[in-house]
C-alpha cells in the first residue's frame, strides 16, 4: 500500500508506535477512505478519521459531538478511540487480509 500523504503517514506511524503494526495499513486505508482522502468536513471540523459517534456506554477519547459525530482534540485521539471501540467489540486482532477485517467489523 502506498501511504497517501503526510496525514496517512502520521496515522500509520502512530499505530505502529502504539503496537498495532498488524492493523496499521488497514486502518490508514480506512481513514483515507472514510474522510475522502482527509478532505471531509467531519474530519476537518472534528478531527474524526473514522466517522465515529460519541458513545454513550464505553470509555471514549471524544470530547462530545457536533453534527452527530464525535469531536476529538487531535487525530491521535480519534485513532485511540477507534482502537478502544475495536477492543470493546473484541475486534482488535491480527487479520490475514483486509477482507477478513471488513467481514469482522
Amino acid at each position: 500500500m502506498n501511504i497517501i500523504n503526510d496525514i496517512g503517514l502520521s496515522i500509520n506511524g502512530f499505530l505502529i508506535d502504539q503496537g498495532y503494526s498488524f492493523l496499521s495499513k488497514i486502518l490508514t486505508a480506512q481513514a483515507a477512505h472514510e474522510t475522502g482522502n482527509f478532505s471531509s468536513y467531519i474530519f476537518k471540523a472534528n478531527n474524526n478519521l473514522f466517522g465515529m459517534r460519541h458513545p454513550k456506554i464505553r470509555i471514549t477519547h471524544s470530547l462530545g459531538e457536533s453534527k452527530g459525530y464525535a469531536i476529538y482534540s487531535d487525530i491521535q485521539d480519534s485513532i485511540l478511540d477507534l482502537l478502544d471501540w475495536l477492543h470493546f467489540h473484541r475486534l482488535a486482532k491480527p487479520y490475514k487480509n483486509i477482507d477478513e477485517y471488513v467481514k469482522a467489523i
